[in-house]
């Protein structure tokens, strides 16, 4: 855990692989754009405006999220992912309307790099402390987080470990894990991108892929408390990414059974050169 860099260097990490995350994510983008005969100034701008956007959604559902209580000085508060995904993708869609840019096309564009920004942002989130893990049974496994840190006062607070003891518990890397999975589905995307068959499709994939491993490393994160009443079981961030997988799987099986009647389909020449006007 390494919240900043260093004495010379006051710079917050979480902050640097955010932006990290962002730029690497605006250049990926840029690149598979050029391969699409795509204008990059299309891209430019979407990028920079879905920064701010995305971070607006992420602040927005921090506010709604329960969260558990924070070390003394630090906030209780924190950036929610799938609050950005959501106004991240609505905006993608009015950019899409706005531009002329078929919305398929522009979803297939950004599925890679929007894996390779959440990578570089769950780093973030490892060196910051937040989004940490519940206790791992088997401790050469989990990974220990020092005093004042998250992890440790919340084991604190729970009455699992002791104010002298130096680090807390060995905890599920849910961090590492949630940016290797990204890393893989970027890594994925990047494969498939120049042999998908359906515009949109690529970036469907993607989102069904991520809802199902987000969701499924939820119950591994100690940070967000359980919602109360019918969804007692689940966190905030599992049903939202389970109404995003439900809206993902709509889309999908409506775009492929109407694939040809709103010509989505990509031939294989077109795949990798001039794509479809249209979706």
């Amino acid at each position: 855990m390494h919240p900043h860099l260093g004495p010379p260097l006051p710079v917050s990490t979480y902050g640097l692989c955010i932006s990290l995350g962002l730029i690497a994510a605006w250049f990926l983008a840029r690149s598979l754009a050029a391969s699409q005969k795509v204008d990059l100034w299309k891209i430019d701008y979407f990028v920079t405006l879905v920064a701010f956007i995305a971070l607006l959604g992420a602040t927005v559902a921090g506010l709604v999220e329960p969260r558990t209580p924070a070390p003394v000085g630090e906030s209780n508060t924190s950036l929610v992912l799938v609050g950005a995904m959501i106004l991240g993708t609505a905006t993608g869609a009015a950019w899409a309307l706005l531009t002329r840019l078929p919305l398929g096309l522009l979803a297939d564009l950004l599925a890679a790099p929007l894996m390779i920004a959440v990578a570089f942002g769950r780093l973030g989130c490892f060196f910051a402390g937040c989004c940490w893990g519940k206790v791992c049974p088997v401790p050469n496994l989990g990974i220990c987080f020092p005093q004042n840190s998250f992890a440790w006062y919340d084991q604190l607070h729970r009455g699992l470990i002791y104010p002298a003891d130096p680090f807390s518990l060995p905890v599920f890397p849910t961090q590492l894990l949630e940016s290797l999975a990204a890393v893989l589905l970027a890594a994925l995307c990047l494969h498939r991108f120049r042999t998908r068959r359906i515009s949109g499709e690529l970036f469907l994939t993607m989102a069904l892929t991520y809802c199902t491993a987000r969701f499924a490393l939820e119950f591994l994160r100690a940070d967000n408390p359980p919602l109360a009443g019918f969804f007692h079981w689940m966190t905030f961030s599992q049903l939202a990414t389970a109404a995003l997988f439900l809206l993902a799987l709509l889309t999908f099986l409506i775009r492929r059974r109407h694939a040809t009647a709103w010509d989505l389909r990509l031939p294989r020449a077109s795949a990798t050169s001039v794509p479809s006007t249209t979706g």
